[in-house]
């Protein structure tokens, strides 16, 4: 199993998320078809949303892969994913706070979905998600 990055700018993609307030307080999963170049990403991955943009930019949803690549009918590739963990608006996690709670020094900057995130970049959110949870 790995895990894979995937991107949302709501300037480009203002659909998705629509009613963000009612998917997060709902319970319920957000299962969604997502752009994604990366073939990689199978059934059974983790996948980690980020919003992209100007405002609340950072980590704030999880979930899992539910099927892998597939070409829409206008030539993109998307996956299915299933995301069922959301932090609310303003409680978003900013790369700049998971690059130093990992401590890492490579160069980690995701310009697109699919993207297979590092192993300590991993652990760093989990930690971090924990402790944002903790606070609600």
């Amino acid at each position: 199993m790995s895990v894979y990055f995937f991107l949302w700018n709501p300037k480009k993609d203002a659909d998705s998320f629509e009613e963000f307030d009612e998917v997060q307080q709902s319970g319920q999963s957000y299962d969604t078809f997502w752009i994604c170049p990366s073939t990689r990403p199978e059934p059974g991955d983790i996948a980690i949303m980020q919003r992209t943009g100007s405002k609340n930019n950072g980590v704030f949803a999880m979930g899992t892969v539910t099927a892998g690549t597939t070409e829409g009918d206008d030539g993109k590739k998307r996956v299915e994913l299933s995301l069922t963990s959301f932090l609310p608006v303003g409680q978003e996690i900013p790369r700049e706070e998971i690059l130093g709670r990992a401590k890492y020094t490579k160069n980690w900057c995701p310009m697109s979905s699919g993207n297979v995130v590092p192993g300590p970049i991993v652990r760093a959110i989990d930690a971090i998600w924990k402790e944002r949870v903790r606070r609600r």
